[in-house]
């Protein structure tokens, strides 16, 4: 499994909402395709960002591609949040799990 975390800032520097966070979560799980690989997804709004974290298994060769890729089918399908999905987004992988754990 890989964890891979996103953090999506304000456009402009105004607050991320509860409300904002867990849509962004709501669309990612609604319009991942099947086979993603996807096994859960967690939101949290802090300050001026909405931190992502994707739980991927089996773990991709490149996962942080993979999240960003999953997060580019958003903004087609919901203008409200497109402006959130910046391509210059902070992706880093944040650690990795082994599949028995």
């Amino acid at each position: 499994m890989q964890i891979v975390r996103v953090a999506l800032t304000v456009p402009g520097g105004g607050p991320a909402g509860r409300s904002d966070a867990e849509l962004v979560g709501d669309l990612l799980w609604s319009h991942c395709p099947p086979g993603a690989g996807v096994a859960h997804i967690t939101t949290a709004a802090h300050g001026d960002q909405i931190d992502v974290t994707v739980f991927l298994n089996p773990a991709p060769e490149n996962p942080a591609s993979r999240v960003m890729a999953l997060l580019s089918l958003i903004p087609p399908n919901s203008t409200a949040l497109s402006y959130w999905l910046d391509p210059a987004a902070d992706v880093h992988t944040a650690m990795e799990v082994p599949d028995d754990a």
